[in-house]
């Protein structure tokens, strides 16, 4: 998200929703996911050069 603040939000709401002992996995393919799509649309603009 944009600052910290909302992203511990999103956190915060989604450890409250996990059973007692439950566990959040993130996985590298969450992160990656913008860079991807900001680089393949970088690359479509520029595709005719």
């Amino acid at each position: 998200m944009e600052t910290h603040e909302m992203n511990f939000k999103i956190l915060e709401s989604a450890a409250s929703a996990l059973m007692l002992g439950g566990k959040l996995i993130f996985t590298i393919l969450n992160t990656l996911f913008p860079l991807f799509h900001s680089v393949k649309d970088f690359m479509d603009a520029n595709a005719g050069e």
